[in-house]
Formats: structure tokens, sequence, C-alpha cells
């Protein structure tokens, strides 16, 4: 295990039995695999738009082997249903809440009934100590909130995001009552709702239309620069005289368009003799 981001292991391994006392924040980054020892006992923590729920590994074997084995397992109900169990399910009870719920998933925020949840779902940790088991969290603000708060030693890595998409794969298989369109309903309710909340929060959200448009503008005009910078770069190998006697951009790429390439235009003139040069030049004026 390794300890991230200012995350801090207990006193007597970073100040001495003196040291100052400081909270334990505990993030296990795995990799590629996981070693028996370290993943005795491992549960996942899933949220979705219909609610929060707590799964359990449970075959350590398949899990040590490495992403590829668990991807593999994840491919089919059957064998990723050995894998990985249900172990409990709170549903949201409103829209409202599922939002709230979604909010303090974002920001890092461990509510209450989150809490309340693990704290029941999960065994006790003892005052003092450490958890014997681990919690695999997708979100790494989370992962760290949880740790802080509960003392429980937060899982993330490779492995971890592979099980947990296992588990949104095969969601609605462990939980039956979400079949039927019913979990798509609840994603595109709380998508809606949360976008919506986002907007709101944003207090110059009078101004993005404007600033957009500006963008816009710029952002076009940088283009056509560009375009014309780099017509007049690949048509100076065949007509390198024209760059000065048109310095319009868009005037330039209609007599380019207009004349093509040079030596074309030169046997055409050649062959047209005194006429067509007397003629040219008010045709020329005409097309561009």
């Amino acid at each position: 295990p390794s300890v991230l981001g200012g995350a801090l292991l207990d006193d007597e391994r970073h100040h001495g039995a003196t040291g100052p006392r400081q909270r334990a924040v505990e993030l296990v980054d795995w990799g590629a695999s996981l070693t028996m020892a370290e993943a005795k006992q491992m549960f996942l923590l899933f949220e979705s738009a219909s609610g929060v729920a707590l799964f359990e590994r449970l075959e350590a074997d398949v899990v040590a082997s490495g992403v590829a084995a668990v991807r593999a397992a994840s491919d089919s109900f059957a064998t990723f249903s050995k894998l990985v169990a249900l172990r409990a399910v709170q549903p949201f009870t409103s829209l409202d809440d599922a939002l709230a719920q979604a909010n303090d998933v974002s920001e890092g925020v461990l509510s209450d009934s989150l809490r309340a949840f693990l704290e029941q779902s999960m065994p006790r940790v003892k005052p003092g100590k450490k958890s014997k088991y681990v919690l695999g969290v997708a979100d790494d603000k989370l992962a760290t909130a949880v740790s802080e708060a509960m003392r429980v030693r937060c899982a993330r890595g490779s492995v971890v995001a592979e099980l947990l998409r296992g588990v949104r794969a095969h969601f609605t298989r462990y939980v039956t009552e979400l079949k039927g369109g019913n979990w798509e309903k609840a994603q595109l309710g709380l998508g809606h709702a949360y976008s919506r909340a986002r907007v709101k929060f944003n207090v110059n959200r009078a101004d993005n239309m404007i600033i957009q448009a500006i963008n816009v503008l710029d952002q076009i005009d940088k283009d056509l620069n560009t375009n014309a910078m780099r017509l007049r770069e690949w048509y100076a190998y065949t007509f390198p005289e024209l760059t000065k006697i048109v310095p319009e951009h868009a005037q330039y790429a209609r007599v380019a368009r207009f004349v093509g390439n040079k030596a074309d235009w030169c046997k055409l003139v050649a062959t047209d003799g005194a006429d067509a040069d007397a003629a040219a030049p008010g045709a020329v004026h005409h097309r561009l």
C-alpha cells in the first residue's frame, strides 16, 4: 500500500511516539494486481442514479491475477456474480435526494445518509483501530472523505475501476427491480436535474452566451487566417508573384481559383494570340 496526496499513516511511523496526533488517512493505490494479504476482505461502493449499493468481493484469486482476469470475468454475469456479490442497497427516496447525493459525491463530501449506510452495511471499526478490510471507491475525493471520517482504508486503481465497471454493466441483474428501462429513466432524470442545478449555480450564466459568441468569432478569425496563410504558402509554388500582387486574403483565393495552374494559363494566352491578350484583362476583371 502507498499513501497518496497528503495522506498520513499513524503517528509512530512519521513522528514517533511523542509526535503530534493526526488523523490517519490511508488510500491504498492498487494498480495491475492485488496480493492476497492486502485484500483478505474487500467491499465496493457503487453510486448510481437510483441509489447507492455495497458489493463484496468473493474470489480473491481472480482479483489477485490482475486487470485482465477481472475484465474477462466481467464479460458474463454468471462468472462475475461468483466474483462479486451484492451486500446492501439504499435507494434514493426522491429526485431531490438523488440530486443532493450526486452533488455531495461530485464535491467529495461524505453525506450523513451515505455514512450511516456504510456503517450499517460494513463491519464496525473499533475506536483507535484501523479497518481490517478495504473499500473500493471510484472517486478520489470521496475516498479521502470516507477514510478521514470512518478510519476505513479506501482502495483505488485499475483493478478497482475494472470491478466497478463490471458492477455497472450487470447492475440491473443484481437489482432486478431496475429492469424494464427503470434504471435508464432514473439516469435520464438525474442527469437533467444535475445539469439544471449546475447551470443554476453559475452566477455569470447570463454572460455565458456573449462570452461563447466572442470565443467562436475569435476562433473563426484564427482559422481563416491559418487557412489563408496555408493557401498562400502552397500556391506560391506555382505562382509566387501573386502574393505581392494580391494582398487581400479573400481576393487572393478568388484569383487562385480562377487562374489555377499558371503554366496552363500561360499556354492558353500564348495560343490565343494578340486578341486573347487584349480580351483577357476584361474577362479576368469580370470573373473576379
